[in-house]
């Protein structure tokens, strides 16, 4: 185990650390390191891959690691489920409003998210994305159009939590869809982006029906957006977009140990969506992001849609502000925010 902040602060403080032993020596980056090419042995089956991002939410209001996902997937009982939580909530602190907005702002790189500072925050990041372009993506590739690579890491910022269009992106960009989809493929071996896969009952399709695409950390997502005060962050329109980042990064986050769970999100031909879908086995759960301190059945729409879609062992849940567990529909339930943590 080494010191995450230390290790960060040597490495510029870089968004992941995966790591192998290579030649004697422990390498941490924010790129695949099985992806070079001096990575001559593949080591299959002689070690565990484990990438680890940034800072999580409990990290940073130092609280015990949550068990929010191994509950929803374990926890057969709602009721059950129910009574657990509301024990928990009973324990936990509200997380407020100017809370929320500094996780969205600063982000969970460990320098950035400690420090809170708007100054240090905007020249820190600018500093990554420079050492980020300048070193990682020349180590992984030779051929690359600098210029253009980073104009589509900060297109694809201005989108997170949109669906992913190649052909869009290569007419902001200047350069064939070829290119384009290269470059995201870069980005998310040197994991900047995730791209999360739509669900169908079809195995095939999941794999080539279109994905949706998240910046990985919350504030760089934030701060391609332009938003260079914390205090404004309420103002801006793309502040669900940023809301649900943040949610897809914990639950990510919450199934790195987890090899049997997968993570899609839904959409269909009519327009019906629910953010994510989380898979383990027959069980489907099925979580919606709510920004208000209030829900109604009226929220429960698509949730009860990919209900009757899947009839598996389905549960709902909507994430919202709110400071109650509540049974919402007959296995829909709110559950506020804090219980992430």
């Amino acid at each position: 185990m080494f010191n995450r902040h230390i290790k960060s602060t040597i490495e510029n403080s870089l968004k992941l650390f995966p790591a192998v032993l290579l030649n004697g020596a422990r390498q941490v980056g924010s790129a695949n390191v099985l992806s070079y090419p001096d990575v001559r042995d593949s080591l299959a089956g002689r070690m565990d891959i484990i990438s680890l991002e940034g800072f999580s939410v409990s990290e940073l209001v130092k609280q015990s690691k949550s068990s929010f996902v191994s509950n929803l997937i374990h926890t057969k009982d709602v009721n059950l489920l129910i009574h657990q939580w509301t024990q928990k909530m009973n324990l936990k602190s509200k997380i407020g409003n100017k809370t929320l907005n500094e996780m969205l702002f600063y982000g969970f790189f460990p320098e950035v998210a400690i420090k809170r500072n708007n100054e240090y925050r905007n020249r820190w990041i600018s500093s990554y994305i420079t050492s980020y372009i300048e070193k990682d993506i020349r180590d992984l590739s030779k051929v690359i159009d600098i210029v253009s690579f980073a104009k589509l890491l900060r297109i694809i910022g201005l989108r997170t939590g949109n669906l992913l269009n190649n052909k869009n992106l290569s007419i902001a960009i200047g350069l064939d869809q070829r290119t384009v989809a290269r470059y995201i493929e870069l980005l998310e071996i040197s994991f900047q982006l995730s791209l999360l896969k739509p669900w169908s009952s079809n195995l095939g399709k999941r794999y080539v029906k279109t994905p949706k695409i998240f910046i990985n950390d919350v504030g760089l997502a934030a701060y391609f957006l332009g938003i260079n005060d914390c205090k404004l962050i309420n103002n801006y329109p793309n502040y669900g977009a940023l809301f649900e980042t943040l949610i897809f990064a914990e639950l990510r986050k919450s199934l790195i140990y987890n090899s049997l769970a997968n993570i899609f999100f839904y959409r269909n031909h009519q327009g019906i969506e629910v953010d994510f879908l989380i898979t383990q086995g027959e069980r489907v759960l099925g979580i919606e992001c709510k920004l208000s301190s209030s829900v109604t059945s009226k929220d429960c729409k698509n949730l009860k849609f990919i209900q009757e879609e899947v009839k598996n062992d389905f549960l709902g849940v909507l994430i919202y502000r709110g400071d109650q567990v509540i049974k919402v529909e007959n296995n829909i339930i709110a559950v506020p925010f804090e219980l992430l943590i």
